[in-house]
């Protein structure tokens, strides 16, 4: 008895750890076999890693073929693709590592709001009600990813520095899911100034969080865009990331321009 005695009280003083990895055998179960096959999974995510293996052999995005959304998530799986050639696994292990990395946040976001077991309910609720049921590694999660990250970075304090670091990572945000995350930066940039009215802060630390939040974020938007507007041109990229989006991706519009496709042409759309 005393050796499950030690191992208990060993769990109660550190109990993030077992949570975490608790989590982690939870997701592993659910996305691959208890041998280490890869369980395959319906979605999106095969089209970026389609679209990551097309530039692993010279293809220029936006220019030699058509997407509608930011690179990034193309450029995460090119670089695990350039490394580990492109598998099947890969999708289901950056689902693995997105979803624990969405639950430690989950766990560090409640302890600032609650205390007891009660800060883990959040992170089993999103595993279980949330993230099993959208097993899809594409651009939505690393975006939510980000800016979760960039709460929790201003949850205690809010320094300019602090702010800097919200606007890199909504930049970042930005460069897997482009027009909709920038409500998260309009967000954080109207929560500056209801702050500042009720709780009478300096003025000049005011102008500071808000030019070091849009400083940060317009210089990472352009720093990580630049190659991909350089190789595609502004003429190509411009349209398939914003016009396309505003005109045709949304609602009734995007079944509307499915049905002015010719069958193969919508047949092979990324959107269907």
């Amino acid at each position: 008895m005393r050796p499950n005695r030690t191992v208990a009280r060993h769990v109660l003083k550190r109990p993030l750890p077992w949570f975490l990895a608790g989590c982690a055998l939870f997701l592993y179960l659910i996305l691959f076999t208890p041998s280490g096959a890869t369980i395959f999974l319906r979605g999106d995510a095969s089209i970026y890693v389609l679209n990551a293996r097309r530039m692993l052999n010279g293809q220029v995005m936006y220019k030699d073929f058509f997407q509608l959304t930011t690179p990034g998530t193309e450029l995460v799986y090119l670089t695990l693709c350039g490394f580990f050639g492109p598998r099947l696994w890969i999708s289901n292990f950056m689902l693995l590592a997105l979803g624990l990395s969405l639950v430690w946040f989950s766990v560090v976001i409640s302890q600032s709001i609650m205390s007891g077991p009660a800060v883990y309910l959040p992170g089993i609720s999103f595993l279980t009600c949330c993230f099993f049921s959208e097993r899809d590694a594409t651009h939505h999660w690393y975006t939510v990813l980000a800016v979760t990250a960039a709460m929790t970075l201003i949850l205690q304090k809010r320094s300019a520095r602090r702010m800097a670091g919200v606007g890199v990572l909504c930049g970042l945000a930005t460069f897997f899911t482009q027009l909709r995350r920038l409500m998260a930066l309009i967000g954080f940039a109207a929560f500056l100034p209801w702050e500042h009215y009720h709780a009478r802060r300096n003025l000049h630390l005011f102008r500071q969080q808000c030019t070091s939040l849009i400083a940060a974020f317009l210089a990472t938007v352009a720093a990580l865009h630049a190659y991909f507007v350089w190789k595609a041109g502004l003429t190509t990229f411009f349209p398939c990331t914003v016009i396309f989006g505003l005109r045709y991706y949304s609602g009734s519009f995007s079944s509307q321009f499915l049905e002015k496709l010719p069958r193969d042409a919508a047949s092979s759309s990324p959107l269907v």
